[in-house]
């Protein structure tokens, strides 16, 4: 019984963690057009030769440039972004 109490006090924790973050494709989108468009349209991720394959991977690269351009984007900015492009481009292989 105990057990069935300390799940009902927890689960909420669990659903408002901030891991569990969704990504919001539509703000990725707005922000992966007014940042990266300029220097990728879609063939950067379309190309046989490209880099990423999984949401990780994509992540990563999102990761990496918008550290390298500084644009200041928090975690779930990052996610939302590779969640549009994934989804987009990368999970219809």
């Amino acid at each position: 019984m105990r057990w069935l109490w300390v799940a009902i006090v927890l689960a909420p924790l669990l659903v408002l963690s901030p891991s569990s973050h969704s990504a919001d494709t539509q703000r990725g989108q707005l922000l992966y057009e007014n940042h990266c468009r300029g220097c990728h349209d879609s063939r950067a991720h379309i190309r046989n030769d490209r880099r990423a394959n999984t949401l990780n991977d994509v992540r990563e690269w999102v990761t990496k440039w918008s550290s390298t351009l500084k644009l200041g984007w928090s975690k779930d900015e990052r996610d939302d972004v590779a969640g549009y492009l994934y989804g987009r481009y990368y999970s219809a292989q």
